[in-house]
């Protein structure tokens, strides 16, 4: 049995079949709303706020941290990359160290800071989170300190408890962060190695026996 077209008379008498256009077809604009949401859904399903790297906890956040106060200023975060660590540092008879996070920041914008060797061009922040157990009567001078980068730079680091003196009795454990700008930041896994340099003594100045340079090395990205 033949199919009857859908046929046609022009006013010449000339025979024509219609067919309907392509953007008239509602199945078409089906398929094509269908594929649009696939993709859609996909676009935010994939996780882009969450990052593993070599079995430590980290995570990227976005805005999570508005403004980051640093030197007396404070300066707009874009993204921060935080590794949970389990850091712990006994080679000083004085007192032990653990480092329990690190969280590098990016900022929105470049900026440009002045150091002790010159001005930089400013793109984020390392900060590191410690603990300190005095064993002994200690000095701890945090404030004084530097913190080297994987990408070598050396930097000076920002104590956020500008009151404390660094001194700690015995037993005591002071919760301390610390804070260092970064240089030239494009990506925040640039930073892949974390090492913290700070002196160390006893409380007492005419007490040189447990003077000593704590050299914490953290390596984030294993």
């Amino acid at each position: 049995m033949k199919t009857r077209l859908n046929q046609n008379i022009d006013e010449e008498g000339n025979t024509y079949i219609y067919v309907k256009p392509w953007y008239k077809k509602w199945w078409l604009f089906s398929i094509i709303i269908f594929v649009l949401l696939i993709i859609i859904v996909l676009k935010f399903n994939r996780s882009d706020n969450t990052v593993r790297i070599a079995n430590d906890v980290t995570s990227i956040s976005k805005n999570k941290t508005k403004t980051l106060a640093f030197d007396l200023d404070d300066y707009q975060i874009s993204k921060a990359l935080t590794y949970k660590l389990k850091y712990q540092n006994n080679s000083w008879s004085g007192g032990s160290f653990k480092v329990y996070r690190v969280t590098i920041y990016k900022t929105k914008k470049s900026h440009y800071y002045e150091t002790g060797s010159g001005k930089i061009r400013l793109d984020g922040f390392v900060r590191i989170y410690l603990t300190a157990h005095a064993k002994k009567n200690i000095n701890v001078d945090i404030s004084d300190g530097v913190v080297n980068l994987s990408t070598m730079e050396l930097q000076h680091v920002d104590d956020s408890d500008d009151y404390w003196s660094g001194n700690m009795n015995k037993g005591a454990t002071k919760n301390i962060e610390v804070t260092a700008p970064i240089e030239k930041l494009n990506k925040l896994t640039n930073i892949k190695k974390v090492a913290l340099h700070f002196d160390v003594a006893a409380k007492s100045t005419d007490d040189d026996s447990l003077d000593k340079t704590m050299n914490l090395v953290l390596n984030l990205i294993k």
